[in-house]
């Protein structure tokens, strides 16, 4: 029927009939970062957490090569700096948007982000690649698993080629649990249809 000629019109290469299949993320605990390289991906859609009602986010990512107990008092030195320049600039009548510019990239942020199966396919291929930032290969991984639990359509011989059946999913991606003190709790992934 119906899914057996999409299947093979995209085989074929007429990948046009995957943008009409769109997929929404809820991801939370990234990067400002990863959120800079993700908003790359123009043929999708974000809504991303304000930075003007959340205040210096003392939440934030550290890289698995920053967590050397040698670093740790300098990376809280600079948190706690952070936290005080934005209170205190904010305190003064600085607008929270300004007082903004100071925060760090490292800050954890949510965002909604909705993609069709074409630019889905094509962000997994690009992005689950050994050599992309260590934090969006780890998000490429989990939205891949994540479409793979679901089983949203049999693979056509590519991994990548398994995005196509369901019209829209909802998926809730909790990746990264740190804190100030600098402890990783580990990912966490819940999803919803």
């Amino acid at each position: 029927g119906t899914i057996k000629a999409a299947k093979s019109a995209i085989k074929s290469g007429h990948e046009s009939l995957l943008e009409h299949v769109s997929f929404t993320f809820l991801i939370d605990g990234v990067s400002r970062a990863l959120l800079a390289q993700l908003t790359r991906h123009r043929l999708a859609s974000f809504s991303v957490q304000s930075q003007r009602y959340v205040g210096a986010n003392l939440d934030v990512v550290i890289p698995e090569t920053m967590k050397n107990p040698e670093l740790r008092e300098d990376i809280l030195t600079v948190l706690e700096a952070v936290e005080h320049l934005y209170n205190k600039a904010t305190g003064l009548g600085v607008p929270a948007e300004d007082a903004r510019y100071m925060t760090l990239q490292a800050g954890k942020t949510q965002l909604l982000m909705t993609m069709n199966a074409r630019e889905l396919r094509h962000f997994l291929a690009l992005r689950e690649c050994s050599r992309a930032q260590w934090e969006i290969r780890e998000l490429a991984h989990k939205i891949h698993k994540i479409c793979e639990l679901k089983a949203i359509a049999k693979s056509s011989g590519c991994s990548h080629h398994r995005i196509f059946k369901v019209q829209t999913a909802y998926f809730y991606i909790c990746l990264y649990h740190f804190s100030s003190s600098i402890e990783n709790t580990g990912p966490s992934v819940q999803t919803h249809l």
